[in-house]
């Protein structure tokens, strides 16, 4: 039974028309953005067993088949899972039914579906996907986050949707639908999806931006439920049966994985026979969750497999032994893996010990300082942390939020993590956005989460806690706590009393104009080469630039110190018109100041990638020597296009820094 279709005058938001065409809806809320070829983060939804009500939500069909993203690169169309993997060479039909669209650069959001009888079939879409049915998926479209240069991100979702269908309606295909909805009228929509045996619907706010999150603008209700959970194991078959006897099933938990239950029922014996050859290889000795609510007597029956399928279970949700009711296998999700799962309950069951579990395929590994062991299916994976409110405004003047800001360090977590792993920390938080009061923190307090550790240090409040992190898990800890400076020693946490790196903080008064500040850099890099010591530079995100000395073997502080002195000194004795040495707004006038000061025992600097707590969201940004000539300001990369700038690099600047054998000239160290 067909939904009814999309009411003719839905209700008008603000300033929004209710169908408007391409370039009236991009010109009234997009911006002109490039976009790279490769997959985005997908809108995810929240679950809820019932519906919203109110005419600030649109419902759509529950559509039963695999999300796929799309996008067009100068043409090139080519398809990704929602976890990011390449699906082009899997659904050509799709790719060309894309580019019949004649989309120059485009991001399209979907489900990739097989139709019977008018009805989404989704074992007929495994079949098809695994070639035992030669049957067209269609791409059900019911999103465009960009189009044509323009990115609707920030458009409201009913404006997105109508462009959607306009170029859909344009060019019409076999294999491209558009997804219909209903405006208002929730309960009565769910209603009818389920007396029509459709999976259940999604609701969606009409004003919502396209973020990339799991922020409550989306949300699944279904009519039977069902959810996903990974395969840990599996039972010998007994009678009759063949391949295996029931599938062991887990659900993430903060500190690891949770038996949940098992399912045997819904699977035919060709199933089970594949289950089997698939899952033969995957054995390991112990089980990789917190068995504690299963029965003694079935764990010495079970054998277990490392955490890596994923199938959805329908069920009438847990009983009272913490275990799923009454489950039945519904699919194998190809789609998604381990880090795509949300749990069912946000902490284990009353009463249940709660084990850590190390990876499969590496039990036992050992703790180190830069990513402490931690549990398979939880600690040390960024796709864990749970972001809250990342609808929050951080930067008000570009109106970047924190969703913006989680989306920044996700992207540059890989070199972020060389410049501030393994090195005591210190943070600036900004719990109500930067325009607000910022503080900064340098010591671990409780519950700063699971990945978040300290090392201890003495100072001079004898032996105290320091932060640390050591993978992308612990940085986007500190991110959900409101981080938005990350400011490393210049020495690692293991031999806190040396220092292996110098750094010169070039700071401009504020009449200095910028090219008198790139010359001061370029006259540091000769005269410290003069010393035949290499050095690498990096915009501040504020209103400088920093040049830094790398240091190998490390050096005792007060030789570092002595030495930063001296030598900006000499560089203000040097050229007295540019250059001055001493801090003080007085001393300052005209001049810039070369900041020393960091290169003492507990000092700090901004680390490489860090954002700034500045209007702009400026970004610390590493560069070659050569880029230095054209480089437009100190916040020319900023929250905003570091991070598309970073991938679209063809290396790291400062790629081998940690390399560079040099030290102190003999006479100034001090040992």
């Amino acid at each position: 039974m067909p939904l009814p279709k999309e009411r003719t005058r839905p209700t008008r938001l603000r300033g929004a028309p209710a169908r408007a065409p391409v370039r009236r809806s991009t010109a009234a809320a997009g911006r002109a953005t490039p976009i790279e070829g490769g997959p985005f983060a997908p809108q995810l939804c929240r679950s809820q067993k019932t519906p919203p009500g109110g005419n600030d939500w649109l419902h759509e069909t529950k559509w039963d088949g695999y999300r796929l993203l799309a996008t067009v690169r100068r043409g090139r169309v080519r398809f990704w899972s929602r976890n990011g993997n390449e699906w082009t060479e899997r659904v050509p039909e799709l790719v060309a039914a894309v580019a019949s669209l004649g989309l120059r650069d485009a991001q399209l959001d979907g489900e990739m579906i097989v139709l019977r009888d008018g009805r989404p079939d989704f074992n007929a879409l495994q079949g098809r996907l695994s070639a035992t049915e030669h049957v067209p998926a269609v791409y059900m479209a019911f999103d465009m986050p960009h189009c044509d240069g323009v990115s609707l991100r920030n458009t409201p979702l009913v404006e997105r949707k109508a462009a959607l269908r306009e170029i859909l309606q344009r060019h019409p295909h076999d294999l491209l639908r558009y997804s219909e909805h209903v405006v208002g009228h929730g309960a009565d929509v769910f209603a009818q999806a389920s007396r029509a045996g459709l999976e259940g619907i999604v609701s969606k706010r009409c004003a919502s931006r396209y973020d990339g999150t799991r922020n409550g603008d989306w949300l699944k209700i279904k009519a039977r439920a069902s959810d996903e959970f990974v395969v840990v194991g599996f039972t010998e078959p007994k009678g009759s049966r063949s391949g295996i006897g029931a599938l062991l099933l887990a659900e993430p938990q903060r500190d690891g994985l949770l038996y949940i239950g098992r399912v045997g029922t819904g699977l035919d014996n060709t199933q089970l026979r594949e289950l089997r050859r698939r899952l033969q290889p995957m054995r390991i000795d112990a089980p990789p969750a917190d068995i504690s609510r299963m029965a003694r007597k079935d764990r010495a029956l079970a054998h277990w497999v490392r955490p890596e399928l994923v199938i959805e279970v329908f069920h009438q949700g847990i009983g009272s032994q913490g275990l799923l009711r009454q489950p039945a296998f519904k699919a194998i999700r190809a789609d998604k893996t381990l880090r795509d799962l949300q749990p069912l309950r946000a902490t284990a069951p009353a009463g249940t010990k709660r084990a850590r579990v190390a990876h499969a395929g590496a039990p036992g590994a050992a703790r180190s300082e830069r990513a402490p062991a931690r549990g398979a299916a939880a600690a040390g994976d960024p796709d864990r942390v749970r972001i809250t409110h990342p609808e929050r405004v951080v930067f008000a003047q570009s109106g970047c939020t924190k969703g913006d800001v989680v989306r920044y360090y996700r992207s540059v977590a890989p070199w972020l993590l060389k410049e501030i792993s393994g090195r005591p920390l210190s943070i600036l938080r900004c719990p109500d956005g930067t325009a607000k009061a910022c503080f900064f923190q340098k010591h671990m307090k409780p519950n700063m989460g699971a990945d978040v550790h300290g090392i201890p240090i003495r100072d001079s409040s004898g032996d105290a806690q320091y932060l640390c992190v050591g993978d992308a898990a612990g940085l986007l800890e500190l991110v959900q706590r409101n981080v938005i400076e990350f400011h490393p020693w210049g020495a690692r946490s293991k031999t806190p009393d040396r220092a292996d790196r110098i750094v010169f903080d070039l700071d401009p008064h504020a009449s200095v104009a910028w090219p008198r500040v790139r010359t001061a850099a370029k006259r540091l890099h000769d005269a410290l080469a003069d010393l035949g010591l290499e050095s690498f530079l990096r915009t501040s995100g504020g209103k400088g630039l920093h040049v830094v000395v790398p240091l190998k073997p490390a050096v005792a502080w007060d030789g570092v110190k002595a030495f930063a002195k001296a030598f900006a000194e000499a560089m203000t004795a040097q050229y007295p018109q540019e250059f001055v040495a001493t801090a003080g707004e007085k001393n300052r006038q005209g001049k810039i100041f070369i900041d020393w000061l960091r290169n003492y025992r507990g000092s700090t600097s901004v680390a490489s990638y860090s954002l700034r707590a500045r209007p702009d969201g400026g970004a610390a940004m590493p560069l070659a020597w050569s880029q230095l000539p054209k480089l437009a300001g100190a916040a020319q990369y900023t929250v905003q296009n570091a991070a598309a700038y970073v991938r679209r690099r063809r290396s790291d600047p400062w790629d081998g820094i940690d390399a560079v054998r040099q030290s102190l000239p003999r006479k100034m160290r001090t040992r």
